[in-house]
């Protein structure tokens, strides 16, 4: 399996990605046509989401759910993202003599 840039340009998986969020091409089709699983076209179309977001927009069309809720209908589907942890904060005192370290932890 080629790396998809290899075998498609970027305006090309564009059409087809734009063609699934308008609703004219399904996921199945589109993972077939690029030759990828379902958790790689979820990581091409969608980078983050933002559930407080989907909530509201939902509201705004009549229909009252919880955020927990939908992320849990987005983890039955296959398709919920974590956030991405933060890295630690790892320091390290570079110093050329002794005396110059005591003073950095001072």
């Amino acid at each position: 399996m080629d790396r998809v840039h290899k075998r498609f340009t970027a305006e090309q998986v564009k059409v087809l990605l734009k063609g699934y969020c308008q609703g004219f091409l399904d996921r199945s089709a589109i993972e077939e046509i690029l030759d990828i699983g379902r958790s790689r076209f979820f990581a091409l179309p969608i980078t983050t989401y933002n559930y407080s977001a989907i909530r509201d927009r939902l509201i705004k069309r009549g229909i009252r759910v919880s955020s927990p809720t939908i992320i849990a209908r987005a983890k039955s589907l296959g398709c919920y993202q974590p956030r991405p942890r933060k890295k630690a904060h790892d320091r390290e005192v570079v110093t050329a003599a002794i005396g110059a370290s005591i003073h950095h932890r001072w």
